[in-house]
């Protein structure tokens, strides 16, 4: 036998056995007395007590010094990149998706405006600013895969949940509640923060009809417009270039394509006793007819009834701030009403022409956003133009005033 081999004996039974004889008597005694026998390890110096192997728990060296400290493993090098992606488990699925439908439906937000068809306020304009930056801030930090974000952006979507179904049920806008509180389901599934597959398949199934109706709604808004009051049953479904007299025989010319006669059933609701009603997609005008049955040839006083159409248009119930008004009458003996007024911290103007028929009195009025007057001003004039006046003899006494 070698000289090596017998050295490679003398190391495999010096592993088995953690030292000579007498040490271990030695240790035998020690545990008998209830003591621990200390060592000294001859390679890292760690003095620790005897271990059973007989080799130093920090370097693994045998104690005696037959043998060197064996190497210690390695660490794999993919366990920091496994250390990184357990931290952010699920931020690489539903999270950065939630995060760039929060991002879109922000840039929506600020592309749609506060709203279509209602009374936009100062305060709205905010809202809607400060909800759109809100959404774009959230959902940037969720795609940049920002954790300490998800409660935030959870936050945003309840708080958006909040105002918006708010306002949509106080206006009856139901399609607005049904889109609202379904974005907020789909991203609420996916903020979860579970990569779960079925997950996602829910999220979208919610989410992707909500988005395509927002969608299409900035790029058409006034189809989309039209589709949303035609559902709520607000105007009728075709456009209309004429208003026919219903209680009487007139007609109004409406030059553009964008005028929608409202069905009975909305102007018995909301004004019972005008005779008919349209509404502008373009402009977001309100025109509204009325009909006063008169006996043939009686005269009116057509100031008179302009200060008092005037007069009573705070008288409603809503609160208004009559900031003008212009009360002309032409070589015809039209009499015309130009007011502008501000509601609920929106300006608005209201044109109304007054015209004396045969046996009616016929009060055709129009409510545009003071915005929108300078685009429409040649309509209104041509649809008030459109009316012809008829005066008749001026006996006294005069014919009681209608209020509106």
């Amino acid at each position: 036998m070698s000289s090596s081999q017998i050295a490679k004996l003398n190391r495999v039974a010096s592993s088995h056995h953690p030292g000579p004889r007498a040490d271990r008597s030695m240790n035998t005694t020690q545990a008998r007395d209830g003591m621990t026998e200390w060592v000294q390890c001859p390679s890292c110096t760690l003095k620790h007590s005897a271990r059973p192997d007989g080799r130093c728990p920090r370097c693994n060296a045998a104690i005696d010094g037959t043998e060197a400290p064996l190497p210690t493993p390695p660490i794999p090098a993919t366990t920091e990149s496994e250390v990184a992606s357990s931290s952010t488990a699920g931020l690489h699925f539903g999270v950065p998706a939630g995060g760039a439908v929060l991002a879109l439906l922000g840039l929506l937000m600020i592309l749609q405006g506060p709203g279509h068809g209602s009374i936009v306020t100062d305060f709205m304009k905010l809202l809607v600013i400060a909800l759109a930056v809100a959404n774009l801030t959230a959902g940037a930090l969720l795609v940049a895969n920002y954790r300490r974000a998800i409660w935030w952006a959870r936050g945003v979507v309840v708080l958006q949940t909040l105002i918006v179904g708010g306002y949509s049920l106080a206006d009856q806008d139901y399609l607005t509640l049904t889109l609202q509180v379904g974005e907020s389901l789909g991203l609420l599934l996916l903020l979860i923060n579970s990569a779960s597959p079925l997950r996602l398949v829910e999220a979208g199934a919610v989410l992707l009809p909500c988005l395509s109706v927002e969608i299409l709604w900035v790029a058409n808004p006034i189809g989309m417009t039209r589709w949303h009051l035609f559902l709520m049953g607000e105007i009728v479904c075709n456009p209309t270039n004429r208003v026919d007299g219903d209680a009487a025989r007139y007609t109004i010319s409406l030059p553009g394509a964008d005028w929608y006669l409202r069905p009975s059933g909305w102007i018995t609701r909301n004004y019972p006793d005008a005779d008919r009603s349209a509404f502008n997609l373009r402009y977001l005008a309100h025109l509204v007819v009325w009909v006063e049955e008169i006996p043939e040839g009686t005269w009116v006083d057509l100031e008179a009834m302009a200060e008092s159409l005037i007069r009573d248009m705070g008288d409603n119930g809503t609160p208004i701030d009559v900031a003008s008004n212009t009360s002309i009458e032409d070589e015809q003996g039209r009499r015309f009403v130009r007011v502008r007024y501000t509601i609920e911290g929106a300006s608005w103007e209201t044109w109304c022409g007054i015209y004396l028929r045969r046996d009616a009195l016929l009060t055709v009025g129009i409510d545009v956003p003071a915005v929108e007057i300078p685009s429409m001003e040649p309509e209104l004039q041509e649809i008030f133009d459109s009316q012809a006046y008829k005066p008749g003899p001026r006996p006294p006494p005069r014919f009681p005033l209608p209020r509106f």
